[in-house]
């Protein structure tokens, strides 16, 4: 079950914009606007990776009613947090020298 996990985060962190929306929200909850301004990414392709993070528990959505209109705001889960700490503690790659 947790290689399953493991193997299930792996794929999503994988995934192209994935650590940016996870590192722009270590900083707190941000709304959709505010990540795609921060992360620099358009809204059809920062609505997929979302979701997706959603779905894999790395973060929470949270829709407020109490104002209007509504807003919908995101934030790292407790393992999202993990993540972050974890990738944050991984060493620097080694500059490229020409071509690979």
């Amino acid at each position: 079950m947790e290689s399953q996990l493991t193997f299930d985060v792996l794929g999503v962190m994988s995934r192209k914009w994935s650590i940016s929306v996870l590192g722009a929200l270590s900083s707190g909850a941000k709304t959709h606007n505010e990540l795609a301004r921060t992360v620099g990414v358009d809204n059809q392709q920062l609505d997929r990776v979302l979701r997706r993070l959603v779905a894999k528990g790395l973060i929470r959505r949270y829709v407020h009613t109490s104002s209007a209109p509504i807003r919908v705001s995101y934030s790292l889960t407790g393992w999202g947090a993990e993540i972050v700490c974890w990738l944050a503690d991984l060493p620097e790659p080694a500059p490229r020298r020409g071509p690979a």
